[in-house]
């Protein structure tokens, strides 16, 4: 009884009314001293919350229990559907992605893996093919060719030379020049080099004095990885036009 000293001496007799939020009720208990709980139409409804650190509950029986795991569309939360074998099932019209630091697979293994190796044909990419022996099948059948030409190009007082030609890819290679001017020579000079740089150059073959309207093929006897043309008048200010061709075949 609120605010009276209670004094026994069996402290197991001594009782306590619990009461509930309408403060006029007991809570209502049975014989083995649990409390009863109302169920209405199998529901039961605790209003309040629930703290703790550790939450234990038994272990999960896959026989009894199941966890629905879900994905997103981008939009929706949708369960992962699964099929009778309980494998998950990938839409053939969907993208599947995978984003993995370090993605290992076992080892290729050459009785049963293969990887093709593709180059660029004239059809498109094609696989490269080998013998029965896995030698890889090569094309005889041509010659590789190489052109660049230069037309109509004017001479002056000074040299003036092409673009150095990387030549160490070719088994021959020669220069063509043609003075198709009307009046006035040009004066030609073939240089060979081991670097791009001008100052490595050596003047290798010179024509001197190529007439109007003649013409001259320069051949270099002698290699060196780079090769390039020089050309200019031979009298000053007397310049003439140039048709320069050089080809090469592997």
């Amino acid at each position: 009884m609120p605010n009276y000293s209670v004094f026994t001496n069996k402290p197991e007799e001594l009782k306590v009314q619990m009461f509930g939020s309408d403060l006029s009720t007991p809570i209502a208990v049975n014989n083995d001293g649990k409390i009863f709980i109302k169920s209405v139409e199998d529901t039961v409804n605790i209003t309040g919350t629930i703290t703790a650190t550790d939450l234990d509950i038994r272990n999960l029986i896959n026989t009894q229990d199941s966890v629905q795991i879900y994905g997103t569309d981008g939009t929706t939360n949708k369960p992962i559907l699964t099929d009778t074998d309980g494998k998950i099932v990938i839409s053939s019209t969907g993208v599947l992605s995978v984003q993995a630091t370090d993605l290992d697979i076992r080892n290729l293994n050459n009785t049963q893996d293969n990887i093709l190796i593709y180059g660029l044909s004239d059809s498109g990419n094609t696989a490269i093919s080998t013998t029965a022996a896995g030698d890889i099948n090569i094309n005889h059948n041509g010659r590789k060719f190489f052109e660049l030409s230069l037309l109509n190009v004017t001479t002056g007082d000074n040299y003036q030379y092409t673009d150095f030609i990387d030549v160490s890819n070719y088994s021959t290679y020669s220069f063509y020049v043609k003075n198709t001017g009307t009046t006035n020579a040009a004066d030609i000079v073939l240089q060979i080099s081991p670097t791009t740089n001008a100052g490595d150059t050596i003047d290798l073959l010179l024509l001197a004095s190529l007439p109007a309207g003649d013409k001259d093929v320069l051949v270099p006897n002698k290699f060196l990885r780079y090769i390039r043309l020089g050309y200019k008048s031979t009298v000053s200010l007397l310049s003439t036009t140039l048709d320069i061709y050089f080809q090469a075949h592997v």
